[in-house]
């Protein structure tokens, strides 16, 4: 009845307070499972941490009625593997400590090695030694491999420490030092670190050909300046027998001369060449000097670089007009030279600006607009005044009077500026020709002719500048140009050079 009796008490409060344990006892090297109650008959189990085993004793302790917790009696001992096991042919790297966690490596003795993929075992909690995959096998490098290009001397044996050596075959040579394989512990030969090239002796040499690159074993050439590749191949390569393929290269010596040079069109130049066949380029250099004898100062130093395979060549030049020229043509791969001189001719004349306009017959002031040239010093305005009355006939290249026209004046161009402006009739001198007033009542066109003369050689150009009025009537012109050109800004086109124009006028 005592336990009904001690329930009774433990379920009425208002008798005795619940009776409770403190925390349960630790014991040495020991963990407990207990889920935290102190009431009685509470329970704590007790286990062995790792590394050690239960050697005896209870491993149970219970809150009992006096609040203590039952005597547990576990011993826990460490757990020991004992001495590691032995492999044939090895040597145990050991400390002698076997408890748990305990590590002891093997090594297999010179002569031997390692077959397996471990070296090491470790003391496990159960008290035994990890299994090990560790095997001491002979050494034995088996025969040394082969290399390309290579004798090999070897006395047979393939223990540790055994030494081959490699050589290269004849017609090889080596480009790196390393020649000696050693039988290693690990059952392995060294590497060898041995290149065999071919090796053919010196490059050959091929006549007027030198080598364009070469890297012991192919050797690529050219023609030596002022020879030409004219048949075969420009290799030669060493082959795997150590001798060389020789290049089949024929050079022929370059005839580029410059011959019969001669200039045509004024500008152009053609010359023959000594080469045998059309197809290979040749550079050449033209210098030309010009100089003119009106005018010292002026002077026109070129050089012009370009290739040609023709066996005439050609080439046109952008020569300055009456320019007395030296031509200097140079065939830069053989050096040979030829010179010829060559005179350009006057252009025409440009026609300066000019606004047409019919003004009065009283003195008018005309203008014009032009462009200073390098011809500016053998070159004039010629001011030209033209009665219209009946058939109006003028010859713009003609110095003599077809229709009653006249010069009134003659301008220098190298003393004149941009603008220009000119004033008919004022009565002034101008060069060989007086400016006379123009007769009242009358109508007149104004020309302007430009004029350069040089030697025997003259060019000339006309354009209509003004009409001039002093009474009124319709005039109809006609045009037929002949030597020269008369061009009319807004009423009549420019022209030719040269012309003779016949105008006829009726007036109504």
């Amino acid at each position: 009845m005592r336990p009904e009796f001690v329930a009774f008490l433990r379920s009425s409060p208002s008798n005795s307070a619940e009776i409770r344990c403190s925390d349960p006892p630790v014991l040495p090297h020991a963990g407990r499972l207990w889920d935290g109650s102190v009431r009685v008959n509470s329970s704590v189990l007790y286990y062995c941490k790792e590394g050690f085993y239960p050697a005896l004793g209870e491993n149970k302790s219970v809150c009992t009625l006096n609040g203590s917790w039952s005597r547990a009696t576990l011993l826990c001992r460490e757990v020991e593997c004992g001495v590691p096991p032995s492999f044939p042919h090895a040597v145990m790297l050991w400390n002698g400590v076997s408890n748990v966690g305990a590590e002891v490596r093997y090594q297999c003795v010179d002569g031997f090695y390692n077959a397996g993929h471990e070296d090491m075992c470790v003391c496990t909690s159960r008290g035994t030694w990890s299994l090990l995959h560790f095997l001491c096998q002979v050494v034995n490098c088996s025969e040394p491999r082969p290399l390309p290009h290579t004798q090999l001397v070897w006395n047979g044996s393939s223990t540790l420490g055994s030494v081959a050596l490699y050589e290269c075959e004849a017609g090889y040579r080596s480009v790196s030092t390393e020649s000696v394989s050693v039988c290693g512990s690990d059952s392995q030969w060294s590497a060898v670190q041995l290149h065999c090239e071919v090796y053919c002796g010196p490059i050959p040499v091929l006549q007027n050909a030198e080598v364009l690159w070469e890297n012991g074993t192919v050797a690529i050439y050219h023609c030596v300046k002022g020879y030409y590749r004219h048949t075969g191949s420009d290799i030669s390569v060493c082959d795997t027998t150590g001798r060389w393929r020789v290049a089949t290269m024929r050079c022929r010596e370059l005839k580029f001369s410059v011959q019969s040079l001669i200039v045509f069109n004024e500008k152009c130049l053609r010359w023959r060449t000594a080469a045998e066949m059309q197809g290979y380029k040749q550079q050449y250099t033209v210098v030309f000097i010009g100089v003119r004898d009106f005018d010292p100062a002026f002077s026109d130093q070129r050089r012009k670089v370009f290739s040609s395979s023709a066996l005439h060549p050609l080439v046109c030049l952008n020569l300055q007009p009456i320019t007395n020229y030296t031509i200097t043509v140079t065939a830069q791969e053989t050096g040979d030279t030829a010179t010829v001189t060559a005179n350009t001719s006057i252009p025409a004349p440009p026609t300066p600006e000019v606004g047409y306009s019919e003004v009065d017959s009283h003195r008018p002031t005309l203008r014009l607009r032009r462009a200073a040239s390098t011809l500016d010093l053998i070159c004039v305005y010629q001011v030209i005044v033209l009665p219209v009355a009946g058939v109006l006939v003028f010859d713009c290249g003609s110095s003599r009077s077809c229709g009653g026209e006249y010069v009134a004046a003659q301008l220098q161009l190298c003393k004149l500026g941009v603008e220009v402006n000119f004033t008919l009739g004022n009565r002034e001198q101008y060069g060989p020709f007086y400016n006379a007033p123009l007769e009242n009542g009358r109508d007149y066109y104004i020309i302007l002719r430009t004029v350069c003369t040089w030697g025997q050689a003259r060019k000339q150009s006309c354009i209509i500048w003004a009409k001039a009025t002093g009474a009124y009537y319709a005039t109809r012109i006609s045009a037929l140009a002949t030597f020269g050109s008369i061009g009319a800004l807004g009423f009549f086109s420019t022209m030719v050079y040269g012309c003779c124009w016949l105008w006829k006028v009726h007036r109504f």
